[in-house]
């Protein structure tokens, strides 16, 4: 018994010994789970571009580019490379770098319109036309300018007496037969014409994949419609996957290539539209220089005419376009 003493000490020790190396390796066990997850992305397409560039009008026109705008520098460089401005021009404006437009001239470059893109977020279109747009027009009536007849002899008179006229109250009135006065002064009506509403200044917005608008005539106002056109394309919403902007079709736009040209024609052979041209050029000479040799009237009734024209009413002499196209991205 005395000799197991130690032994079982020993055994005792061995145990406890175990018993603490199970409780230290308990320390280092745990309970384990994990997940994991990725994923990328790339920043969506727009893509879109919207261009318009180019002039609608110039300060000089040349015959030998069949009267389309070939304007003059300021640094007096003029046409074909000459430093003589006039060489080669039919309408030349008197002052350089303002605009004119005249009978015979027109713009078939114009201004280039082109909206393209495929994007891949939703967008909307806004277009806005200028406030201040405005054309050229003379509105149906009959018009002349009365010119002061000088000495009138009695005889002469008696011949057309109701070709002659006079003034009071601001109207001017046809004589009637047997009224000659030789006191009297008399005018005459000089370039005549009575014309229905006159648009000259004809827009056109096509190209060679579509066309927009090409049935503008000079009998209405042929900006307006051009511009409701535009307008028209305004507010329309592409969500992907959308057609491209540029196409021609009920899902684009259709404004792939397309440019804004004008004409006013030369009516050398129509007597009322050459008429018309006459008395929107008599107008813009009284603009300008306040007044020529002639007075501009309009008749009010049959033998009575007034020189009191309303602008605005009876006629515009300035032609103005300009529109504001955007495509943005929609919530």
């Amino acid at each position: 018994m005395k000799k197991n003493k130690p032994l079982r000490a020993a055994g005792l020790l061995l145990v406890a010994t175990m018993l603490t190396t199970c409780m230290t390796a308990g320390t280092f066990a745990k309970y384990t789970t994990s997940d994991s997850a990725a994923d990328s992305a790339r920043v969506a397409k727009f893509g879109v571009v919207v261009n318009a560039n180019g002039s609608l009008f110039g300060d000089a026109y040349a015959k030998a580019d069949n009267n389309e705008i070939v304007a003059y520098s300021t640094a007096g460089v003029g046409f074909n490379g000459t430093t003589n401005v006039t060489e080669g021009a039919t309408v030349k404006a008197d002052t350089q770098a303002e605009n004119v437009v005249a009978p015979g001239t027109k713009n078939d470059t114009g201004v280039g319109i082109k909206i393209s893109g495929q994007p891949e977020v939703t967008v909307q279109t806004t277009v806005t036309m200028n406030s201040d747009n405005e054309t050229v027009f003379l509105k149906a009536g009959s018009y002349g300018v009365m010119v002061e007849a000088g000495t009138v002899t009695e005889a002469q008179f008696n011949k057309a007496p109701t070709s002659f006229y006079t003034l009071a109250s601001g109207t001017y009135t046809a004589a009637t037969a047997g009224s000659y006065s030789a006191t009297a002064t008399y005018y005459e009506l000089h370039d005549a014409v009575t014309t229905p509403d006159y648009y000259p200044v004809v827009f056109k917005l096509d190209g060679t994949k579509n066309t927009k608008f090409t049935t503008g005539s000079d009998a209405t106002d042929s900006m307006a419609a051009m511009a409701a056109v535009l307008t028209g394309l305004n507010g329309k919403t592409f969500a992907p996957p959308s057609s491209k902007l540029e196409d021609d079709t009920d899902a684009g736009l259709g404004l792939a290539d397309q440019k804004i040209t004008w004409e006013w024609a030369f009516n050398g052979t129509d007597a009322v539209k050459s008429g018309a041209d006459t008395i929107l050029g008599d107008l813009a000479t009284v603009a300008d220089n306040g007044s020529f040799d002639g007075t501009v009237v309009k008749m009010v009734s049959a033998g009575n005419y007034t020189p009191t024209l309303t602008d605005g009413t009876d006629y515009n002499l300035d032609v103005k376009f300009g529109f504001t196209v955007a495509v943005d991205q929609v919530d």
